[in-house]
């Protein structure tokens, strides 16, 4: 590469290298957004999987609330 009075000149060796390096980058970057939306899309199925399982335990614990009360209600009831 040269500078000639602010003008850049470039060989067609270079050129060409500058054109192949140019499309070897665009690919990387190519692959590396489909890995990206890969990466996020097994995020949203994460996040998805973790809301249902706190749903579910959600829903253990009040039904383990509900089995220590009649448990306790039973209890009383034999002690009369």
């Amino acid at each position: 590469m040269a500078n000639r009075g602010g003008c850049v000149t470039v060989a067609a060796e270079e050129m060409d290298e500058l054109r192949r390096r140019n499309i070897e980058l665009s690919r990387e970057v190519a692959e590396m957004k489909t890995e990206m939306i890969k990466l996020w899309q097994r995020t949203v199925v994460a996040e998805e999987a973790e809301e249902q399982l706190c749903s579910q335990l959600a829903e253990l614990e009040v039904e383990s609330l509900e089995q220590v009360l009649e448990t306790r209600r039973g209890s009383k009831n034999f002690e009369v």
